[in-house]
């Protein structure tokens, strides 16, 4: 939707009223977005599998090049996310459900702001992840139940789109940037 406003000098400006994203709508880019990640990670994973030599890639079975492992996955997600978002502020799977990121003014992303609002929209995952890691190392049942119960926790992070007054997450507040929908064509 667009309104106008006059400036000071007689123009008008077109204002523009961004529609905030639904929930099922951004859990639906996410999927589609996770399949491509997924694919953009085995893709650049290849490098890595002649440290590997058959063996899956952690410090215990290859030592060093896990941990370089870790942070080329790392870096590979930022490049991908940054890139999109700073480009037209969408991903493939934001395409497809009509969604765009934008700051709080409308305007694409910056580097230093995609990858604030990445470290915001990580944070309460961390938590799961770490519980769900050492379960895994030391076959933990107790750990195990409490990562599902933070990734849930995680989770039901996204649902603060339902109680805050511009349908904005708590990471999007934090990292000044918004959720869109974009009309129909």
């Amino acid at each position: 939707m667009t309104a106008s406003n006059d400036d000071s000098a007689g123009a008008t400006l077109p204002v523009v009223t961004a529609t905030p994203a639904g929930l099922v709508r951004r859990l639906g880019a996410m999927l589609y977005d996770t399949l491509l990640v997924i694919a953009v990670l085995m893709i650049a994973t290849i490098p890595f599998l002649p440290f590997a030599a058959g063996r899956a890639l952690v410090p215990q079975e290859v030592g060093w090049p896990a941990y370089v492992y870790r942070a080329w996955v790392v870096l590979v997600i930022v490049l991908f996310f940054g890139f999109f978002w700073t480009r037209r502020g969408q991903t493939v799977g934001m395409q497809a459900w009509r969604l765009r990121v934008e700051d709080e003014q409308g305007a694409t992303l910056t580097w230093p702001l995609a990858v604030k609002r990445l470290i915001f929209a990580t944070l309460p995952w961390l938590p799961s992840w770490l519980f769900l890691g050492l379960a895994e190392r030391f076959k933990s049942p107790l750990l195990k139940w409490l990562g599902v119960g933070l990734l849930l926790l995680g989770a039901a992070s996204l649902a603060t789109v339902w109680f805050e007054s511009q349908g904005r997450t708590w990471y999007e507040r934090r990292a000044k940037s918004r959720l869109v929908l974009l009309p129909k064509r």
